[in-house]
């Protein structure tokens, strides 16, 4: 999302390939040199836990064996966290956001953010959320014009929301992501400041 901010053309006829090859081979010219550093720093034991755990993990996706199918064993565990409740719970959820009976495990065993609040408060609790974040993400789009007429702010808006709600697939990010909804409502808030200032402000001020 931050690579397409940066290289969006503020007009429709600019082309973007001039100014994202610069910023990439800056990118390179930082991180090659500082990754052969670090490498040539680290430890051997730390070393072989980046090679075997943790570069095998980022690369799932296209390094299984799975028949040439693009699939990771989060996304089919993730698979077997949605499932079809009752009918109650379904409409109004049974108000359980943890297994009552072992506080440390969520309700049912799922860890997926549109299942975990269908089964605390049901579809009809579930679309008053989604509402209150489309309604917050519009009103970042409409205070994104205060700004000036860069189509950056507003794609970035729309990246934005697609992140939340494609993000909560996976795990609670409405309710239980501290950083990203502090964020959030960060953003809200200079963008509200900002429109509350008179035109002829905002003009002196970058004039000055």
């Amino acid at each position: 999302m931050g690579l397409v901010i940066l290289v969006i053309p503020s007009n429709i006829k600019e082309v973007p390939f001039l100014k994202l090859g610069k910023f990439l081979t800056k990118i390179l010219i930082i991180t090659l040199p500082l990754i052969i550093l670090i490498m040539a720093i680290l430890p051997t034991d730390v070393v072989d836990i980046v090679e075997n755990n943790v570069v095998p993990w980022a690369f799932e996706l296209f390094q299984n064996d799975n028949g040439g199918k693009l699939e990771t064993a989060s996304s089919n565990e993730l698979k077997k966290m949605y499932f079809m409740p009752n009918a109650s719970t379904l409409l109004i959820g049974d108000g359980y956001y943890v297994n009552p009976l072992d506080t440390t495990r969520y309700y049912m065993d799922t860890d997926a953010g549109y299942m975990r609040h269908i089964l605390y408060y049901g579809l009809l609790g579930s679309f008053m959320m989604c509402i209150i974040y489309i309604m917050i993400f519009f009103k970042i789009y409409q205070f994104s014009h205060t700004l000036g007429k860069s189509r950056a702010l507003k794609l970035f808006s729309i990246l934005l929301a697609a992140y939340f709600f494609i993000s909560h697939v996976k795990g609670d990010l409405f309710l239980g992501a501290d950083m990203p909804i502090k964020s959030l409502f960060f953003l809200l808030a200079i963008l509200m400041m900002k429109s509350n200032i008179p035109p002829k402000l905002r003009i002196q001020g970058k004039l000055s």
